[in-house]
Parts: structure tokens; sequence; C-alpha cells
């Protein structure tokens, strides 16, 4: 995985994009046989919706690497952009539709 490949995109609550990319903060690199190909897991946890205002940088999850036979590897995930905060009106009708997505999340890649 590179520094610039979006991981996965993240709902934003309350903010002017519906949605954050998360990437990289360095490039992944890992060691896996042939054999364990198919046995390996990359699984991202984040919690949802990330709230705004983001900023870019700002730590919103992990990557989670498991490799049969190794330590468990966790990276973490930051907003690739900022992301501002709706205006009052905006703030208000995103309130009169909330409480359905917030939580932790895991998915797997």
């Amino acid at each position: 995985f590179s520094t610039k490949e979006t991981i996965i995109n993240v709902p934003v609550w309350v903010g002017k994009a519906k949605t954050v990319p998360l990437v990289l903060t360095e490039p992944v690199a890992i060691g896996v046989s042939k054999s364990d190909r198919q046995s390996t897991s990359f699984k991202v946890e984040f919690d949802t919706p990330a709230i705004a205002p983001i900023t870019q940088g700002q730590v919103l999850g992990e990557l989670i690497i498991a490799v049969p036979g190794q330590a468990e590897k966790r990276v973490p995930l930051v907003a690739a952009q900022s992301v501002d905060r709706k205006g009052f009106i905006g703030r208000v009708i995103a309130g009169i539709g909330s409480g359905s997505i917030a939580g932790e999340w895991e998915t797997e890649l």
C-alpha cells in the first residue's frame, strides 16, 4: 500500500463533504509467502461517522494486517483532506436525521 492510495472512504457527519478518504502515513510492505497469501487478512477499523471539522492528517482509523505466524500489524489511517463543518442550518438538518450510523466499524479489504 502506498501513502497516496485511498484505503477507504469514511462517512462524515455535519461536514461539507459526505465522506473523507483515509490514507496511510507511510508506505506499508509486508513479507508473505505464497502459501500464506490466501490466509493473510486486511481489515480497517474506524469510528463512524467522522465528525467535522476534520483536519488533513487527523488519525481516524487503523489498517490491521494479519499474516499467519507473524504479529498483527496496525497502521494508522489519516484523513487525506480537510473537511469543514456545515453552517448552522446544515447542522440542524443533519441533526434531524442522526442516530442511525454512529458507532465503531470494521471492514475487511
